[in-house]
């Protein structure tokens, strides 16, 4: 691996190791693996951790090629393990004006790792949680995460070019050059995450949420490729105990899949989908789907929920339809808020057990059925309930709004409609004067 072009400021200089056959003495690791180094070229410059003693040569010769001349303002140290910290001391004796930045964990390891001498204590640069460090126009922000996998590991966020340096979170085994054009990314993110970070699971979870409030294009890891773009040909798929429930931040996130559902919510209790302030977030399914079951029928919707299912938030959404259903839930369906803009062959929005809506402005067209529930037997479910302040613009070829047992449309709710019947409700069914206008 030679130096890799992440951007105009942001370069990687990391090094594949290709002769180890077990990481860390017990992971076979069949295609190698990668160390991965950054800098950050700017009015100061940045080294983001060193490698394994492994690939020291090769990573020297990347770094000053990186360089080209300059001499290095700051090492960030995200994690201190060995693959990952072992040139801190080296590199520091060859740059005596270089300050080293961690947070205090992280020079109690290097204390311990290399000696009280190896980095001055007046060299040192003690950050805390949610601090800062600019280096001109770029800006670093420093976020703890604890036990992921190490007690002193930290990620760093860069919030002009929005960018994650995401330690070992995010990784993946096998070598970045040599095989990445034709890799399995997730099969081998998938062994790397079990084996190195997946047993500490309320710390991972913890640093998601924190993840999650920030606007990030761009994943650099200490192992595996660089990540970035949009999910243009995959799925998103989720699938915990039946007892957990599941928040997704969707901060204008694309997805899209030519053989099924870009957003497949397999098991949850609940699953909760935020749409994040001012953002555009699209979904596009397939034409045709392809099942691994003949005898398969789900998902049949481009964002579908196999549970409980809210959307809520004050960005948007717009989810095309192009196989059945647009958005479809086996149990409660309800949106509180959003713009939200739906198309779909079938039924637009589908919730088996009900559907409920309480907010925001949704569009919902070309389907035969715009709203529908169709449970019969459930005690208390089977409905629709459209109330306080929902906006809805529909146009369908049949029912707008279909449930067999009530229906209903209270006055603050407001309701557009071309449809070839309002209502189909065996049950019970309310539409509030001057609710709905029809077009």
């Amino acid at each position: 691996m030679s130096v890799k072009k992440i951007s105009e400021a942001i370069l990687g200089v990391g090094v594949d190791d290709t002769t180890i056959d077990l990481f860390e003495s017990q992971y076979p690791v069949p295609t190698g693996v990668s160390y991965n180094s950054y800098v950050i070229r700017d009015e100061k410059t940045a080294v983001l951790d060193t490698v394994d003693a492994r690939a020291t040569d090769p990573w020297l010769e990347n770094l000053a090629e990186a360089l080209n001349g300059t001499q290095p303002d700051y090492l960030i140290v995200s994690h201190m393990e060995p693959d990952h910290g072992a040139n801190i001391a080296k590199l520091a004796a060859r740059y005596p004006a270089m300050q080293v930045v961690g947070n205090a964990k992280t020079f109690q390891y290097m204390e311990q790792f290399f000696g009280a001498d190896a980095v001055a204590k007046e060299r040192r640069v003690v950050v805390k949680d949610g601090e800062s460090l600019s280096l001109g126009s770029h800006t670093l922000t420093f976020v703890f995460a604890p036990m992921v996998h190490w007690p002193e590991v930290m990620v760093s966020y860069e919030s002009t070019e929005k960018v994650l340096f995401s330690a070992d979170g995010f990784g993946r085994f096998g070598a970045v050059a040599k095989f990445d054009e034709h890799a399995d990314w997730a099969s081998e993110a998938r062994r790397y995450f079990l084996n190195i970070v997946g047993k500490y699971g309320p710390q991972v979870q913890a640093l998601l949420k924190k993840a999650a409030a920030l606007d990030i294009q761009t994943i650099c890891p200490l192992h595996g490729p660089v990540l970035t773009g949009d999910l243009s040909n995959g799925q998103l798929r989720v699938r915990v105990a039946k007892t957990e429930r599941v928040t997704l931040i969707f901060r204008n996130f694309t997805a899209s899949s030519s053989t099924s559902a870009p957003i497949y919510l397999v098991s949850a209790d609940k699953c909760v989908i935020e749409l994040a302030d001012g953002s555009v977030n699209r979904l596009a399914d397939a034409k045709t789907y392809v099942f691994s079951d003949p005898t398969e029928t789900k998902p049949n919707a481009c964002l579908y929920a196999g549970c409980d299912l809210k959307i809520k938030g004050k960005g948007s959404l717009i989810v095309e339809g192009n196989y059945n259903n647009g958005i479809g839930c086996k149990n409660d369906l309800e949106i509180s808020n959003g713009q939200i803009t739906v198309s779909a062959p079938n039924n637009i929005l589908k919730g088996n057990n009900s559907v409920t809506v309480t907010g925001g402005k949704l569009v919902l067209s070309g389907g035969e059925d715009a709203i529908k529930s169709d449970e019969e037997i459930k005690e208390g479910k089977g409905y629709i309930l459209i109330s306080e302040d929902a906006v809805i613009d529909i146009t369908c070829s049949d029912d707008a709004l279909q449930a067999p047992k009530s229906v209903t449309v209270e006055a603050t709710a407001r309701l557009t409609v071309s449809c070839g019947n309002l209502v189909n409700c065996p049950g019970v069914y309310n539409i509030a004067d001057g609710a709905v206008t029809m077009k």
